[in-house]
């Protein structure tokens, strides 16, 4: 496993990272059991508590407490309304739709562990989760074509500053072909975009040698060309912590949750693949770190990727994809 160049945050802290981990051929309780059993937890009664039907946390001691779930916000908030009528004379009709509803949909909607923020000294510690749950029959998009099962990382910024984003976002952008290429994204999730590219224009606003906005501007530019979760790496998590009212006056997406990470959407969920781990992932995005700290070679690779640009007569895609893997082969 790699490590990133800056292992702390702005008060000098170790950095943590959280998991979000989609899959089917586990249900919530088996998967509660497997987390405790992979981090060396007592099965207690007091270490899975039961939110609804569709949502526990299991509490561990070394890391924090997991949320285990079916990934469908809908089936989430009908359980949630009606586990709270229970034993009042409220007539439960949350309850009747989700009765009505979920085999439905539960049939094709993942479920979805999320981790708690994991310091970087102990993110290898999450593989013997992911092997637990492989042999358990857990399934990854390598399963079926249909599945568009995601892993979302989310990285702790290493700094709050608008130079630091700004370089991310760069950095991002330049190796963007090349993790596409790395990641091989499932047919299905392409398609659905909940994990799209970023706009044409704004990547020729944010890769010009003279980009060096304040956080204001920065914050604008992004929410102007990008006012959604969709994207491979969606910011708006990390901005709503910096200036939630300049974000929520863009989107009212309740989805958006407020944390000082970078939140990529882009790898997918290949926990039924032996040779697969979260890991494997997480090293691909160190490379976005390395280069972002890197101004010279940051400017390098913009110079190289705008004179490939210029050359209509070029195949400018295959010619930078090229170029990219060149770059990571030397930063590693």
């Amino acid at each position: 496993m790699l490590f990133p160049p800056i292992t702390t945050n702005d008060q000098g802290d170790e950095r943590r990272v959280g998991f979000e981990i989609e899959y089917l051929g586990l249900n919530l309780s088996k998967t509660a059991r497997l987390i405790l059993e992979a981090f060396g937890e007592q099965d207690a009664p007091d270490r899975i508590i039961k939110r609804h039907k569709n949502a526990c946390r299991v509490e561990t001691s070394a890391l924090g407490p997991f949320t285990v779930e079916v990934d469908v916000e809908l089936l989430q908030k009908l359980a949630e309304s009606s586990e709270q009528k229970t034993g009042s004379d409220a007539l439960d009709f949350e309850g009747a739709v989700e009765e009505l509803i979920s085999p439905l949909i539960t049939s094709f909607a993942p479920n979805e562990v999320v981790t708690p923020p994991i310091p970087l000294s102990r993110l290898g510690e999450l593989e013997n989760l992911v092997d637990l749950m492989r042999d358990a029959g857990a399934e990854g998009t390598g399963v079926s074509i249909s599945y568009a099962f995601g892993l979302h990382i989310n990285p702790e910024a290493p700094s709050l500053k608008a130079d630091s984003i700004r370089a991310h976002i760069q950095a991002f952008l330049l190796l963007y072909e090349w993790l596409q290429e790395e990641m091989r994204m499932n047919f299905s999730r392409r398609l659905t975009s909940f994990a799209g590219a970023f706009p044409k224009r704004y990547t020729r606003l944010v890769l010009s040698p003279y980009y060096t906005p304040d956080l204001s501007r920065l914050i604008d530019d992004y929410l102007e060309f990008n006012p959604t979760r969709n994207r491979a790496l969606d910011l708006l998590p990390l901005f709503s912590v910096l200036d939630e009212r300049r974000v929520q006056a863009v989107t009212t997406d309740s989805l958006i949750k407020k944390r000082p990470t970078y939140h990529l959407r882009m790898p997918d969920c290949r926990i039924d693949d032996p040779s697969w781990q979260p890991t494997v992932e997480w090293n691909r995005w160190v490379m976005v770190e390395k280069l972002a700290d890197d101004e010279d070679l940051l400017h390098r690779m913009m110079d190289h990727r705008q004179s490939l640009r210029d050359n209509l007569l070029s195949d400018f895609t295959e010619k930078w994809l090229i170029a990219s893997r060149n770059y990571v082969e030397r930063m590693r």
